[in-house]
């Protein structure tokens, strides 16, 4: 596991700059007013938090189970609208 916990780590620091999500999670948890970490330790706590994340999928995925098909082009859901696209 300490690979696996290593790796993790290594995630937190790209994810800090690409996830918007997990950039507001580590700006709240060392900018707070009461018991604000160090940036080490908010890393850390991002860190577990996908740790627990994929173990809660790992975990409840059914055996023999497929994940659901992608959406393709010839989908008739209707596109998002700009301001909401990824960029």
């Amino acid at each position: 596991m300490p690979e696996l916990r290593a790796a993790a780590w290594r995630v937190v620091f790209a994810a800090l700059q690409h996830n918007p999500v997990m950039a507001a999670r580590h700006a709240h948890l060392t900018g707070r007013a009461e018991r604000p970490l160090a940036d080490n330790q908010a890393r850390i706590a991002g860190a577990a938090g996908l740790l627990r994340q994929l173990h809660a999928v790992i975990v409840t995925a059914t055996p023999g189970t497929r994940p659901s098909p992608p959406v393709t082009a010839t989908s008739t859901e209707p596109p998002l609208p700009p301001e909401n696209r990824r960029r």
